[in-house]
């Protein structure tokens, strides 16, 4: 998928990069429609690649990352949690499609808008550890990010700005989805613990605090923890009984899918058993809640479709406020049908 443009890349670095350094630079693929912006941190002609991204204008605003760590034990095309650890910073997870190739092995492709904390945090942070669930992980120094991701993003604008389309007349400003569901506390004693085992329990979250769930789950005794974090992803990190959240839209009325590669499928009645009406492409937006809560589901609208649908996997699609963070509060189980993409819900 990204090998070949990777070459480009490396190529094109030549013995200006003797060492790991960052490299951003841009070519025509027509296959991708036209321009690409790549950007890379490695060692030229050679396999020692940590990270590589591009954009491209069928992207809409979107970066497709790839990590070079290791995602052994994951078959290719399944979704895996990667965990970024950077000192000074709170651990953001995020869920990436597992690729295989004869060159890196089983490794991770994130898509994830350019405007994701997880960018800044590259830019900002001096290194960050980099792990798919509990496979070893890797350290990445990052010195010099700031500017090339800088860089990567003038491109990156530049050929959106290419592909866009103008608005006949202006409208309201687009929403922000976030990374992942929300919900509520609840109000009986909740426990939280530090790790996915069960293990190093944590000070219990307020009565109706707004949690945003981290799209990363485990199971302990038998009952299904879902990762969440306070403060919509930046604040207090634990693990929750699922079970107990209450789900919450934070004040959205339209979201996102949050499956990267997987449909997420309507159904007739809000249970993973009932008769699937239709399902919603992967990252599609234009999901609108009709405002019915029936346990984990929601009752949505998706062009002419409308069925229950998995909160779980919708991201709330929030207006930016005019000082920027996303307007209300601020801070998966799956049901896989036969289809192409798979189905989620």
């Amino acid at each position: 998928m990204f090998v070949a443009a990777l070459g480009v890349l490396l190529a094109a670095g030549g013995a200006a990069l003797a060492q790991e350094e960052w490299f951003v630079s841009e070519h025509s693929d027509p296959a991708a429609g036209g321009r690409v912006g790549v950007i890379a941190y490695g060692v030229p002609q050679s396999d020692d690649i940590a990270i590589a991204g591009r954009c491209f204008a069928a992207a809409g605003g979107l970066v497709e990352l790839t990590l070079y760590v290791d995602a052994s034990g994951f078959a290719p095309g399944v979704e895996a949690p990667v965990t970024f650890r950077a000192p000074g910073n709170a651990a953001l997870t995020r869920t990436a499609v597992v690729v295989d190739s004869e060159m890196f092995g089983p490794h991770p492709v994130l898509t994830i808008p350019r405007s994701d904390g997880l960018m800044g945090l590259l830019a900002a942070a001096r290194s960050v550890d980099v792990a798919v669930f509990n496979n070893p992980g890797r350290t990445i120094a990052l010195g010099g990010s700031a500017a090339a991701i800088g860089r990567f993003n003038a491109i990156c604008d530049s050929i959106d700005a290419e592909g866009a389309v103008a608005p006949a007349a202006p409208g309201p400003a687009p929403g922000l989805p976030l990374a992942g569901p929300l919900f509520l506390a609840p109000q009986q004693p909740m426990p939280v613990y530090a790790n996915f085992d069960g293990g190093g329990r944590l000070e219990a979250f307020p009565p109706g605090t707004e949690l945003m769930g981290l799209n990363v789950t485990a199971s302990f005794n038998g009952e299904e923890l879902l990762q969440v974090a306070t403060l919509r992803g930046a604040g207090v990190t634990g693990w929750v009984p699922r079970a107990m959240l209450i789900p919450t839209s934070g004040g959205a009325s339209e979201y996102q899918n949050l499956n990267q590669a997987a449909n997420l499928v309507l159904r007739s009645g809000p249970s993973s058993t009932a008769p699937s009406v239709g399902a919603i492409p992967p990252l599609a937006r234009g999901i609108f809640d009709l405002g019915q809560r029936s346990g984990s589901y929601v009752y949505v609208r998706y062009g002419d479709l409308t069925g229950w649908a998995s909160h779980d996997y919708l991201a709330p699609i929030l207006l930016p406020l005019a000082g920027g963070d996303a307007q209300a509060g601020k801070g998966p189980s799956a049901d896989a049908d036969p289809a192409k993409p798979p189905n989620k819900d």
